[in-house]
């Protein structure tokens, strides 16, 4: 047998050898175990969100509403960029986070993108508000 064969016969020997003792056989499902990986769950992902970051998120970006409707004179496009998100977006439905006080007048809470119908004392109340109760909350997603 050649030399150049015997090389490459021993080599290709080390290289199974090594590949035999270097792997890992992980039962299929079971990945997760050595690679920390899991698989995604939006479930597990909308939970983590409201139980670790919705407070905080909410208490920084929420205008009190009496401002906003001030600010705006009635033209909410006009205080989009400063305090309003586009569902598609520089487009579509526009919506504030907001704080403030009121009474709730209506509930709508069958529906994925539930809300609260609010009367605000001191608006006028051509001014309709409506705070989403979820669980499915329009621009909330980062």
């Amino acid at each position: 047998m050649p030399k150049k064969s015997l090389i490459s016969l021993a080599l290709a020997a080390v290289l199974v050898l090594y590949a035999g003792f270097s792997a890992t056989v992980v039962k299929e499902g079971q990945e997760a175990t050595l690679t920390g990986e899991v698989a995604f769950n939006p479930s597990d992902e909308a939970n983590k969100f409201w139980t670790n970051n919705a407070k905080d998120y909410f208490q920084q970006n929420a205008v009190d509403l009496n401002t906003l409707v001030s600010e705006s004179k009635g033209d909410f496009s006009s205080v989009a960029k400063k305090y309003g998100h586009y569902s598609m977006g520089d487009s579509g439905e526009l919506s504030f986070i907001v704080k403030g006080k009121g009474t709730v007048n209506l509930v709508k809470n069958k529906l994925r993108a539930g809300y609260l119908s609010v009367q605000v004392p001191d608006l006028d109340e051509s001014y309709k508000v409506r705070l989403q109760i979820g669980p499915v909350f329009k621009g909330s997603a980062y």
